[in-house]
């Protein structure tokens, strides 16, 4: 896609995202990312439209099937049997755009043993690499286990507030800038006081509620929560909502979107 009015779909970019590595500026381009990638090249003047339907070629569909899958296979053994490298390591490679397959595959591998704290790399077999190396799944385990660990969330915040360790070593070299919208905290406290004001104590709370239980529970918890939605959705983030009626449907949509994007 080029500023010069070269048209391309954006089923092709999705498609070309499934079978390549792409990074920009160091950064994996996911679903997020190129929804702003493909508005940051709309405003540099390029057109992004939606080609018709052609028909099917199921020879050059499965040809691509197949290589698709082969590509995903050779990243996830690529990972399972990369070095493994430690924090100086990663920080180091993560400052280079020219990385090797090797390096960058000892990249991924640090950041997933990381994100779910394993410390033995044989657990990481092609096929546990390939269900537990999604972002979103590395994001969700580490949320849940904050709010195991600290359902008061007072460490959450001391970390938000003041990093130590890795990431205070991360802010001093520059490659996190801390900004509101990216603050674990805020988003975890969102998710807990929407569960509390549904009438569950904790993501883990075993027990299920009658639909007029939640909704009684809703009607009285939601000028709270309205007030503070503008904020939910800048930090989260994702649309504000565009309607005003606010039924019980409406309330428990937006309140499991809330939910969706910290815990699942």
């Amino acid at each position: 896609m080029t500023p010069t009015g070269q048209l391309v779909s954006r089923a092709i970019i999705v498609k070309y995202l499934c079978t390549q590595e792409v990074q920009i500026k160091g950064c994996a381009l996911d679903t997020n990312g190129l929804r702003r990638f493909i508005a940051q090249m709309v405003q540099a003047g390029c057109r992004v439209v939606g080609l018709p339907n052609q028909p099917k070629d199921l020879k050059v569909s499965e040809s691509l099937k197949q290589r698709t899958a082969a590509l995903l296979q050779a990243k996830y053994t690529g990972i399972s049997e990369a070095k493994v490298i430690d924090y100086e390591e990663s920080l180091r490679l993560e400052t280079r755009s020219d990385l090797s397959n090797e390096e960058y595959y000892a990249v991924q591998k640090f950041r997933i043993m990381d994100a779910y704290g394993i410390e033995d790399p044989s657990i990481l077999t092609p096929e546990w690499v390939k269900t537990y190396s999604n972002p979103k799944e590395m994001k969700v385990f580490q949320n849940l286990r904050a709010l195991k660990n600290d359902p008061e969330l007072k460490m959450t915040k001391q970390s938000d507030s003041y990093p130590l360790g890795k990431d205070q070593e991360r802010r001093d070299t520059g490659a996190i800038l801390h900004r509101l919208h990216q603050s674990k905290y805020t988003k975890l406290k969102y998710a807990k006081d929407i569960l509390f004001a549904c009438g569950y104590d904790s993501p883990f709370d075993p027990k299920c509620r009658a639909s007029t239980a939640l909704k009684s529970s809703l009607d009285e918890q939601w000028e709270s929560l309205s007030s503070n939605m503008r904020n939910i959705c800048t930090q989260l983030p994702f649309p504000y909502p565009s309607h005003s009626n606010w039924n019980f449907r409406n309330r428990q949509n937006f309140v499991n979107s809330v939910l969706n994007e910290v815990l699942q």
